[in-house]
């Protein structure tokens, strides 16, 4: 049996460099690359480092390791914890073709429903699918006779995967611009990373706990995406908040100037009297007032 698989995964990657090879149009930055003379390029690198210092990319990284998470928990104990001991090893295959299948489905309607309905509602509703199924596995009265549910789950999770493995790579290319293999680069990184820890959590800690984890980390990557959402809003209120600001310190500072007395109000002012207290009288120069003709 592994031998098979292994035989069609080699073949479909044969299929696929085929595919690549002769349908693929050249890319004109491809052709520019070939008169040039190969060496190596760090600017994808120095650049990916650069988007660390820009606010809004950092606030995607949460949500990008989440998708590396999840797609873990499916892939890893989905099929560990519940379909293997419920259905048995043999099932395996058949949930996660179903689970393949919604992802793809979905993936292919998600794109242009964003045109439709714009990048948030998909994003929330990406999320909601997960932390329902999240609460679902946490609340579920494991039973194998409920194969319908095994199935739903999955179909579920392909569903909110495909918005997922759409929107983000959509969100990462317009956060970084026109460098398009930075954008990738960065969410590829960070997808691996959320990978890698989710296997590595799989490993030290139970099912229940990781469910519990993998629902903060989508919380945590959903405020971040809210963040950005908002971000430009944030800074421009501001920005009017401080001019406000400087604007009423500079009336409040020339209203104090113009409300100075000058000296002779001063001199007039310190020689009223005082209560309980005796001042002494205003004494004036003599002048000289005499006309001479």
């Amino acid at each position: 049996v592994y031998l098979a698989v292994c035989a069609i995964y080699v073949c479909c990657t044969i299929i696929a460099t085929l595919i690549l090879t002769l349908f693929l149009n050249t890319l004109h930055k491809d052709e520019v690359a070939k008169k040039d003379a190969p060496r190596f390029n760090l600017d994808v690198f120095r650049r990916t480092l650069e988007n660390l210092r820009k606010p809004k990319p950092v606030l995607l990284i949460p949500l990008t390791i989440f998708n590396g998470m999840e797609q873990a928990f499916i892939v890893g104990e989905f099929t560990k914890a519940y379909v293997a001991c419920g259905l048995g090893l043999s099932q395996i295959g058949f949930v996660m073709t179903a689970f393949g299948i919604a992802d793809a489905v979905c993936s292919l309607v998600f794109g242009p429903l964003i045109k439709l309905f714009g990048r948030m509602p998909l994003f929330i509703f990406g999320a909601v699918v997960d932390m329902l199924m999240i609460f679902t596995l946490l609340v579920w009265p494991f039973n194998p006779g409920d194969t319908a549910m095994f199935y739903v789950i999955a179909c579920a999770w392909g569903m909110a995967d495909g918005v997922w493995n759409t929107q983000l790579n959509g969100f990462w290319v317009a956060l970084v611009g026109q460098h398009l293999e930075v954008a990738f680069a960065n969410y590829r990184f960070w997808e691996s990373f959320g990978l890698a820890v989710a296997f590595l959590l799989m490993r030290f800690t139970t099912t229940e706990i990781f469910l519990y984890i993998l629902l903060g980390s989508l919380f945590l990557g959903m405020i971040g995406y809210f963040a950005i959402e908002i971000y430009d809003h944030i800074i421009e209120a501001c920005a009017k908040g401080r001019m406000i600001c400087i604007d009423l310190y500079n009336f409040y500072r020339d209203s104090s100037k113009q409300n100075v007395p000058t000296s002779m109000e001063a001199s007039l002012i310190s020689t009223q009297p005082i209560q309980g207290g005796r001042s002494n009288p205003l004494v004036l120069p003599d002048f000289d007032v005499s006309l001479h003709i």
